[in-house]
């Protein structure tokens, strides 16, 4: 399924992708995050250069998921936040503007927001559970940052904004998450 989206590119960029799927489905996970990061090492500049917003995000959760080094982890993190925050606010705009039967229609329609990156499937999506995850991973041992970030994200789950909107949308047990 990956490879479709990737005819015409290069293939450094679908084997960025392909590392990306293995590692989230947990495939040889020593050797896929060796050459990952090997990937990048040789090729940071290329992948900067072609990769879509979506695959540096993907990007971003494996090192936040797999990186030994909790600074790197954090700037990931951070990479993965500001992204997916966006994503929430947008498709909230576009669930808006967007008649009912064009939102049925997605995600088979290929409906992206910007750069590759799709809407967030209300009320089934994993993006916010897996970054609620994440949070709580590099969080792990308590500091003054991980202490405000923890408070900053129940906050935002607590007031009237769209991750509190989206979570009382929620409805796929698996994907639910609790703050």
């Amino acid at each position: 399924m990956v490879r479709r989206e990737f005819i015409g590119r290069t293939e450094i960029e679908f084997a960025h992708a392909a590392m990306n799927v293995l590692l989230r489905r947990g495939v040889a996970e020593e050797r896929s995050w060796k050459r990952f990061q090997q990937m990048w090492q040789e090729c940071e500049t290329l992948l900067l250069q072609r990769l879509s917003t979506r695959w540096l995000v993907s990007a971003c959760d494996t090192i936040a998921d797999y990186s030994s080094d909790r600074a790197e982890r954090a700037l990931a993190l951070a990479g993965s936040l500001l992204v997916n925050t966006v994503k929430l606010y947008e498709t909230e705009i576009w669930m808006k503007t967007t008649e009912a039967e064009e939102y049925q229609r997605f995600p088979e329609s290929g409906i992206t927001l910007f750069d590759g990156v799709t809407p967030f499937m209300v009320g089934g999506g994993d993006m916010v559970a897996n970054l609620n995850a994440r949070l709580k991973s590099i969080c792990d041992k308590p500091t003054t940052a991980s202490s405000i970030l923890n408070e900053i994200f129940r906050r935002l789950h607590m007031n009237n904004t769209v991750f509190r909107r989206f979570q009382m949308l929620h409805t796929v047990e698996p994907t639910k998450w609790e703050v």
